[in-house]
C-alpha cells in the first residue's frame, strides 16, 4: 500500500498512527470513532499532498452502543468515563447534524467564528429544506411526557404506537403522544429524533444507557416560538443502462488520461459521468455537453478524445 502496489488497505482504527503517505485519497470508516479527536486524526490521513481527497463516515445506531460499552468496561473512575461519553455524544452529533461539517470540527476544537468551508456534503446537499416544526413539537412533546426517563428507543417506540411489552409495562400507550406519528416508522422517527439531538433541541444524558431530555432550544420550539428545518429525502436516481464494454473502454481512456496528467481519475470525469455518457452516446460535441457531469472546460479538454472512443466502439458494433 505504501509503495502504490495495492489500492486499498484495510486496518484498525489505529492505522493514523502508522501511515506515512501523501497521496491517499480517500479515508472510510466503516465505524463511528469513539471522538471527534480521533476521527480528526484518522481522516486526516487523507489528501496530505493537498489534492482533492474524501473522508467518508459510515456509522449505524447500533455503533454507539458498542462504543458505550467500551467505555462502561474500561478503567477509570465514573469522572473519566462520563467525560469519555460526553466526548461519544459529541461524535453523534457531528454524524448526524446538517451544520458545515469542517465547521462543526473548528467549532469543537475551539475556533469560532469561521465560515461554511462550500466542500463537504453538507454544503454541496442543495436539496430543500422543509419546515418539520410540526413534527419536531411531537417528539419534544412526547419527551415531556415521558418525564425525560427514557432514550431514544422508547420515545420512537410511544411516537410509532408500538403495543410491545414495555410500552405497555409503563402504561405509556396511555399517553396522550402515544402514535402520534404512527403513520411514520418507528426507525424513521429514531433517525429524526437523531436529527433533533445535533440540531441541539434534544440532548442525551447519562452513560451506557442515556436518555433524552430537552434543552433550552427545544423548549423555544415545543413553545412555537422557534421553527425547525430539514433536508428533504433525497430520491433514489433513475439507473442507466450503459453497455460494460463501453463503459469500460471509457474508464480505460479515463485511466490513460489521468496518468499523463498525473491526476486522480475521477477529476477527468467520475464514475457516474462516464456511465452517462455511455448511456447517451454522443456523437458530437453539443451532445457530450448535453450530458450532466461535463462542462465546458472538460469538454474543451477531453471532449474530442471521448468522442473518438465512442465512434471506434461504434464502428466495431
Amino acid at each position: 500500500f505504501l509503495f502504490d502496489r495495492k489500492p486499498i488497505m484495510i486496518a484498525t482504527n489505529a492505522f493514523g498512527m502508522g501511515i506515512d503517505k501523501s497521496n491517499v485519497r480517500f479515508v472510510i470508516h466503516a465505524q463511528i470513532p469513539k471522538d471527534v479527536e480521533s476521527y480528526y486524526q484518522e481522516a486526516g490521513r487523507a489528501g496530505r499532498d493537498g489534492l482533492p481527497s474524501e473522508a467518508i463516515l459510515l456509522f449505524k445506531p447500533q455503533d454507539l452502543q458498542v462504543q458505550r460499552f467500551f467505555i462502561d468496561q474500561s478503567e477509570g473512575d465514573d469522572e473519566h468515563k462520563q467525560r469519555q461519553y460526553e466526548k461519544l455524544k459529541m461524535m453523534e452529533r457531528y454524524a448526524n447534524t446538517d451544520q458545515c461539517l469542517q465547521q462543526f470540527i473548528l467549532n469543537y476544537f475551539g475556533q469560532s467564528g469561521t465560515k461554511p468551508c462550500g466542500r463537504c456534503s453538507n454544503c454541496l446537499d442543495d436539496r430543500e429544506s422543509v419546515d418539520v416544526t410540526v413534527d419536531a413539537q411531537k417528539v419534544l412533546s412526547c419527551v415531556v411526557r415521558l418525564h425525560e426517563r427514557f432514550g431514544k428507543g422508547v420515545v420512537a417506540q410511544v411516537l410509532a404506537g408500538a403495543h410491545n411489552q414495555r410500552v405497555l409495562s409503563f402504561h405509556l400507550d396511555q399517553l396522550s403522544t402515544y402514535g402520534l406519528m404512527s403513520s411514520r416508522r418507528q426507525r424513521d422517527i429514531t433517525t429524526f429524533i437523531d436529527f433533533l439531538a445535533a440540531g441541539g433541541y434534544l440532548e442525551t444524558r447519562g452513560g451506557q444507557y442515556p436518555t433524552l431530555g430537552l434543552t433550552a432550544k427545544g423548549t423555544e420550539v415545543l413553545r412555537g416560538q422557534a421553527q425547525v428545518f430539514q433536508k428533504t429525502a433525497q430520491k433514489a436516481e433513475q439507473h442507466l443502462e450503459v453497455d460494460d464494454t463501453v463503459f469500460q473502454e471509457l474508464r480505460s481512456t479515463r485511466r490513460q488520461l489521468a496518468e499523463q496528467q498525473h491526476l486522480p481519475p475521477y477529476m477527468i470525469f467520475s464514475d457516474k459521468t462516464l456511465k452517462a455518457i455511455g448511456s447517451a452516446m454522443p456523437q458530437s460535441l453539443d451532445e457530450l455537453m448535453a450530458v450532466k457531469g461535463v462542462g465546458q472546460a472538460k469538454l474543451d479538454k477531453y471532449g474530442q478524445i471521448f468522442l473518438d472512443v465512442l465512434q471506434a466502439i461504434k464502428a466495431k458494433a
